[in-house]
């Protein structure tokens, strides 16, 4: 979707984020892609009583008004999803002009572990400075959350296993080696092993809140590298020194376990000449600071009229 955006093929799409899948391809292709706190788009209806707690649906578009305009069309409570939020009681398209004046911003180029490729660092350290230009305070984030990678590996499988063993048995057959060898991992799934997730995850939790009391935006990178080959692989190792387990996710992964709000602009191109993300995470349930934040930087640094020629 999001390269048929960047294509000029369609003009928006509503994706989905359980661990980056909005903001990674708005990366990888020079989109917008927002993330939403977690309930503010419902879930609706869903076959099982909803067990994946940080998958979230949002907007992938060319601008950052569409995807305010998106966000206005679908948030708001709904009776089969528990946990949907109440309507904002605002229009997001109507406040983006609203950014409010000399926040407080952390900037964290790699969140204590990330493996970052060093064009990439160059481009989003500038477009972080951004901000300053603007008039915003900008400190340096010295410390990070728990790497979430392995966790937020096997609590996604052993979901999905959940939702696929009934098939399974019958149906194997018609399923890729690598995605069948993934999904069985959910087995691997234990009482102890879910209670170490859940400490884990208490301890992002608190780094968040910690984080968020001290400023009212993070940035970061979005992704660490350059985009890779369509077919991929994914990269093992940057420059000679090895990825962590999260690896392309390593900085979209934490916030969709802490629910978190994020979206990627582009910041500009690496050395190859492909777009690099800066992502833009804000307090929960504060989608509005995150799309204000996000329209201010597109004003800056406007990228919605610079595509590929069709």
């Amino acid at each position: 979707s999001s390269a048929a955006i960047a294509g000029a093929l369609i003009p928006l799409v509503t994706a989905s984020d359980g661990g980056g899948s909005i903001r990674i391809p708005a990366s990888f292709t020079g989109c917008f892609g927002h993330k939403p706190s977690y309930g503010r788009i419902p879930h609706a209806p869903e076959e099982l009583w909803p067990m994946d707690d940080t998958s979230v649906v949002g907007p992938l578009t060319r601008t950052v008004e569409d995807a305010a305009l998106h966000m206005d069309m679908t948030v708001g409570a709904h009776p089969l999803d528990p946990n949907s939020l109440p309507h904002p009681g605002l229009s997001y398209r109507e406040v983006l002009r609203r950014l409010p004046a000399g926040l407080r911003i952390g900037y964290s180029p790699d969140l204590g572990y990330a493996v970052v490729q060093s064009d990439v660092a160059e481009v989003v350290d500038e477009a972080a400075q951004v901000f300053e230009q603007l008039g915003h305070h900008l400190e340096l984030v010295k410390e990070g959350p728990p790497e979430p990678g392995r966790d937020w590996g096997l609590i996604g499988v052993f979901q999905l296993l959940g939702r696929l063993q009934e098939l399974l048995p019958e149906h194997e057959h018609e399923f890729g080696r690598a995605f069948l060898q993934s999904v069985k991992r959910g087995v691997e799934m234990t009482p102890t092993r879910f209670a170490q997730f859940r400490r884990r995850r208490e301890e992002l939790n608190r780094w968040c809140a910690q984080c968020f009391d001290r400023y009212d935006l993070l940035l970061t990178p979005t992704v660490p590298y350059d985009p890779p080959a369509a077919k991929g692989p994914l990269l093992a190792e940057v420059e000679g020194r090895p990825q962590p387990q999260a690896n392309v996710g390593s900085f979209t992964m934490p916030f969709n376990l802490s629910w978190h709000p994020a979206a990627s602009v582009r910041a500009g191109l690496s050395k190859a000449g492909l777009p690099v993300g800066l992502q833009i995470v804000g307090p929960r349930h504060r989608d509005d600071l995150v799309l204000q934040a996000a329209w201010a930087f597109e004003q800056a640094r406007p990228w919605a009229q610079d595509w590929p020629t069709v």
